[in-house]
């Protein structure tokens, strides 16, 4: 709900991560999309790194939100993935933040 969305961002503008990691489809609302969504619209989190770890599966979805959020901070890493590849994608997001899209995945 948006209530839960709002809190989610509330609890990330106060603590200010260096950057959130979330998956696309969670099993409640709100979905990462939303979070994403509303961090990319929020005064204190917008231009903060969003990392989406996703199954293959949602490949298509990922994608197409990618594509609706228009957010330069934001890169997909498809499940499975190997935990180096992480924090490879990770590392790069910090030392380079506002670059496009990357998708990765353990195929590589």
């Amino acid at each position: 709900t948006l209530d839960q969305s709002e809190g989610v961002v509330h609890q990330i503008s106060r603590n200010r991560p260096d950057l959130v990691i979330l998956d696309i489809v969670f099993h409640q609302p709100p979905d990462g999309l939303i979070v994403a969504a509303m961090l990319a619209d929020a005064e204190h989190t917008r231009g903060l790194p969003v990392l989406f770890c996703t199954a293959l599966g949602e490949r298509d979805i990922a994608e197409e939100a990618h594509r609706e959020i228009h957010s330069r901070n934001q890169r997909i890493l498809y499940k499975p993935f190997e935990i180096d590849t992480l924090l490879d994608v990770i590392a790069d997001m910090l030392e380079s933040p506002g670059e496009s899209l990357t998708v990765r995945d353990a195929a590589g």
